[in-house]
């Protein structure tokens, strides 16, 4: 994985959760962001603490005055991607009204992920 000091932006992620590894994986190989690891990353450091990482994606940069979580962070991520329609769909999640209910979703998936990953065995 990345190292958060190459790059001005950077995602941190729970490691130990299948399917948040997967989005790591792609957003290693479609974006320009760095990708930290949540078993690496210092608990508390920029007010990302283990029960955090547990519960949701987190981006960081230097623009930013606070890390962004949940869809806000799908968002980001998404805008950063190489590809036209991801960055277009990362702007639309961005909107108010579209990020109030992709948090809902992003909230039940992240409740559920580890049954997910179990039933595709």
């Amino acid at each position: 994985m990345s190292d958060p000091n190459t790059n001005d932006a950077c995602m941190i992620f729970d490691d130990s959760c299948p399917m948040c590894s997967a989005a790591a994986r792609w957003v290693e190989k479609n974006t320009s962001l760095a990708v930290v690891p949540g078993s690496t990353w210092e608990s508390g450091a920029a007010g990302i603490g283990d029960s955090e990482l547990d519960r949701s994606v987190w981006t960081l940069d230097n623009t930013a005055p606070a890390p962004r979580s949940e869809a806000l962070a799908v968002s980001y991520i998404l805008q950063h991607s190489r590809r036209r329609i991801w960055r277009i769909a990362g702007r639309i999640i961005s909107l108010w009204g579209i990020r109030s209910v992709a948090n809902v979703i992003y909230r039940w998936i992240a409740r559920n992920r580890r049954r997910f990953m179990r039933s595709r065995g």
